[in-house]
């Protein structure tokens, strides 16, 4: 069959379209990656004989009226269109404007939101079929099915309207990792990957595990992700052999939860990465806990550049309520560690958690100025479908009615605002102003300024940091 995959743009709430986006009002973003969930998609499909293409609409920056005009001139049998709960509206509004075709095509959605909300999504009449859960084998057996002209009962994760209401035909199963092709890379436009912090600013990435061993209750991945399944280390050295040999690729970014949730593990991709004489460089997300001096030293003569680390809070209680189970003192450790292995520091930072006060707000602020990473995101706490945050929020009152819920039933058109944790003095004003003020508290520190301008080697380099400048600081 002929089947495009759709990576959805991200845009701004607006009105435009009459599905609250505006079409050409784009989230700025410091880094757009590759989408390998879609990747992982198109390899299975084509090793099965299928054709497929992928439209990346958020790094093309396309809007969704010049998505529908690729979808028609590419007259596929059918569209898969992955979805995260805040863009249902705009991929609802382009699987509706697929159904006025002529012949329409079959719609497929996946994604976190089927995941999160599997009946909520495959009752909404402008998908045929929806697919929870890690997609690859189901997709795949979907479109046997549809080309064969047989039933598509059975399929694990499957979802579909009848007369009656949504039939649910089996519960997802967590794929095999090491059973699935390397990501159709050739799929994507991979030119428009790109990474702000980084020094060569194109990026790729590669997922060396999927599931995540922790429980932290703001992140939904475990709920979505299943239980942590890493990889066999020689076949992710694989994968990142084609990458830099085939793609030429010189930066990658390692997309892993928390890479080295098995120390041993990294090590052993580390090593044979320099096994190989592989030369590029790579960044990955990892917990403080879970590093140790001599690893982040192999890890550097592995090529590795930065390390993100979610330190989130300096707070003790506000630690224990988002279940992190680490200490400031361990965060401490860790930064001095990566710093003297040489690895750039990326550190995330949260405020607005329920119940927190301003003080324990600043001095999240303030821990973030003392730690002084090479890189800071600061981030207000929203309560997201699918964590233990938002259901806890929901039992407790703290949020007065199901808002993803109504979110979806209602396509966005909600006059509530996204859910935050407001309560006496700290006011949704409260904390958008000082998560601005974080930002600029940060970045435009007089010594800060003179070390990101003492990396840059050229006219371009600069322009390319004034762009980051407005993508975090001057917005």
């Amino acid at each position: 069959m002929k089947v495009v995959l759709v990576n959805p743009p991200e845009l701004i709430a607006g009105t435009e379209n009459g599905v609250g986006f505006g079409a050409r009002t784009f989230v700025k973003q410091v880094r757009v990656l590759p989408p390998l969930g879609l990747a992982y998609l198109a390899a299975m499909a084509r090793r099965a004989s299928h054709e497929v293409q992928i439209i990346d609409a958020n790094a093309l920056r396309l809007g969704p009226e010049e998505v529908l005009a690729k979808i028609r001139i590419l007259a596929p049998d059918i569209v898969g269109i992955t979805c995260v709960t805040p863009l249902f509206p705009i991929v609802t509004h382009i699987a509706r404007q697929l159904k006025r075709l002529s012949p329409p095509p079959i719609v497929v959605v996946g994604g976190p939101q089927v995941t999160i909300m599997p009946e909520l999504t495959a009752q909404n009449p402008a998908f045929d079929y929806a697919i929870e859960g890690e997609a690859e084998v189901s997709f795949v057996k979907l479109l046997d099915a549809l080309s064969g002209g047989g039933p598509a009962s059975g399929i694990n994760g499957l979802l579909y309207r009848d007369g009656e209401g949504v039939i649910r035909s089996c519960e997802p199963e967590p794929m095999a990792v090491d059973r699935i092709p390397f990501p159709a890379r050739d799929l994507l436009p991979n030119d428009h990957y790109f990474d702000m912090t980084t020094e060569s600013r194109k990026a790729s990435s590669i997922m060396t595990a999927r599931g995540c061993p922790f429980r932290c209750s703001f992140c939904e991945r475990y709920i979505r992700g299943g239980h942590y399944r890493p990889r066999n280390p020689e076949s992710v050295v694989d994968e990142l052999e084609e990458l830099v040999n085939k793609f030429g690729c010189s930066e990658i970014v390692i997309y892993d939860d928390t890479f080295t949730a098995s120390k041993k593990r990294a090590a052993d991709i580390c090593q044979k990465i320099l096994e190989r004489g592989l030369r590029f460089r790579w960044d990955c997300r990892t917990r403080v806990d879970c590093v140790e001096s001599d690893l982040l030293k192999l890890m550097k003569r592995a090529g590795c550049s930065r390390i993100s680390y979610g330190v989130e809070s300096a707070g003790a209680a506000v630690l224990e309520q988002f279940r992190k189970n680490i200490t400031i003192e361990q965060v401490e450790q860790a930064f001095a560690w990566t710093r003297d292995a040489r690895i750039r520091i990326l550190g995330y930072f949260m405020i607005g958690a329920p119940g927190e006060p301003r003080e324990s707000i600043q001095n999240t602020i303030k821990l973030s100025l003392r730690l002084n990473p090479d890189f800071a995101y600061y981030s207000i706490v929203v309560p997201y479908p699918g964590t233990d945050m938002y259901d806890r929020a929901l039992a407790d009152g703290l949020i007065p009615f199901d808002y993803w819920r109504e979110y979806v039933l209602s396509e966005g058109k909600l006059a509530e605002p996204v859910p935050m944790f407001e309560h006496g003095d700290v006011t949704r004003e409260y904390l958008q102003e000082t998560l601005k003020s974080a930002y600029q508290r940060f970045y435009l520190r007089p010594g800060y300024i003179l070390k990101r301008l003492h990396s840059v080697r050229s006219i371009s380099d600069f322009l390319w940091h004034v762009k980051m400048a407005k993508a975090t600081v001057l917005t």
